[in-house]
């Protein structure tokens, strides 16, 4: 059975970073080429995050998403990084340490791209 799914309400609630993930073992599982442990990675993520919030970010926005397909209620959840609203526009920020970015990081990171079209 999915967590987070309730066959009596045929109602599914889950996060995006679990959905992205039911294929795989998550990368923070995996050890990276660079070798920087998980608590060193989280450090990083959030000094940058601080630094960010600093000249005028919000962090960890919790964001959702609500619909019905296929007869089934689904909630998707996510927290985005960093992210910047002028008013008339919004930035979106994703921080990534697990590994270092690629030269064409888009077909590289799938799961990271998909992260960001969700939010």
């Amino acid at each position: 059975m999915i967590t987070g799914y309730d066959p009596e309400n045929s109602t599914l609630s889950t996060g995006i970073g679990s959905l992205l993930q039911i294929r795989r073992l998550p990368e923070t599982l995996v050890p990276p080429d660079t070798r920087l442990g998980l608590r060193r990675r989280q450090a990083v993520h959030n000094a940058y995050q601080k630094a960010m919030e600093e000249e005028g970010w919000k962090r960890e926005v919790t964001v959702q998403d609500n619909f019905v397909h296929g007869g089934i209620s689904y909630r998707i959840r996510g927290r985005i990084d960093l992210l910047r609203d002028s008013g008339e526009s919004c930035i979106i920020r994703e921080v990534k340490t697990v590994r270092k970015l690629p030269p064409d990081p888009v077909p590289a990171m799938e799961d990271a791209v998909l992260q960001l079209l969700f939010y």
